[in-house]
């Protein structure tokens, strides 16, 4: 019994997570009232204050929902590369897997895009912890690019990061793309960003 109870909590608290993303990308941060999260979870707002107490508590939930898929993918791709790999092509690896994770779940994705551009908007530090998480995954990768002069060395990391990251979430829009679309913008953010012709995939 106590696992069959587990199980409906975590069905329900995923439900919770999916309506909150799909509020929070379509309303922002300070739009989004947990009495439409409820509704679109199909839940009883006594309900949802079983499973989070406070907004901030929801937001700070779906980024790190967010950021652990996305590392999750980032970590994979680059894992499945030969032994061999340069860091072009665990850049190019990483740009696909991130571009990927961020399309499959657009209103995921699209969440985390819009609740963490506006500092004005997010007052949430538990939320901006995940966020830094994975900005400092990319700065590694950025830091390990320059040292090969795969991206340009003569830009601060952080500023590289922001840019290229800045230019990934950008792709996200109203409609989800399908994966050869998502491939090609991978091989476009290469292009851009990378001094060779590694592309991903």
């Amino acid at each position: 019994m106590a696992d069959g109870l587990d199980t409906k909590a975590v069905r329900t608290r995923q439900r919770i997570l999916a309506s909150a993303a799909r509020e929070f990308a379509a309303r922002g941060f300070d739009g989004t009232s947990l009495r439409q999260v409820a509704a679109g979870a199909d839940l009883t707002l006594g309900s949802l204050y079983f499973h989070f107490a406070t907004k901030a508590d929801l937001v700070a939930e779906v980024l790190r929902d967010a950021v652990d898929f996305a590392l999750a993918r980032v970590d994979q791709a680059i894992s499945e590369l030969p032994s061999a790999a340069g860091n072009a092509e665990v850049l190019s690896a990483a740009v696909r897997a991130h571009l990927h994770a961020l399309h499959e779940s657009r209103d995921r994705g699209a969440a985390v895009v819009r609740v963490m551009d506006r500092a004005s908007t997010a007052p949430v530090a538990a939320a901006r912890a995940h966020a830094r998480r994975y900005i400092t995954r990319w700065c590694t990768l950025i830091k390990s690019a320059q040292c090969d002069n795969v991206v340009s060395s003569g830009v601060d990391p952080r500023i590289l990061t922001d840019l290229l990251l800045g230019a990934m979430n950008a792709t996200v829009g109203s409609r989800q793309l399908a994966p050869h679309r998502v491939d090609t913008i991978a091989v476009t953010v290469c292009d851009v960003f990378l001094r060779t012709a590694a592309s991903p995939g």
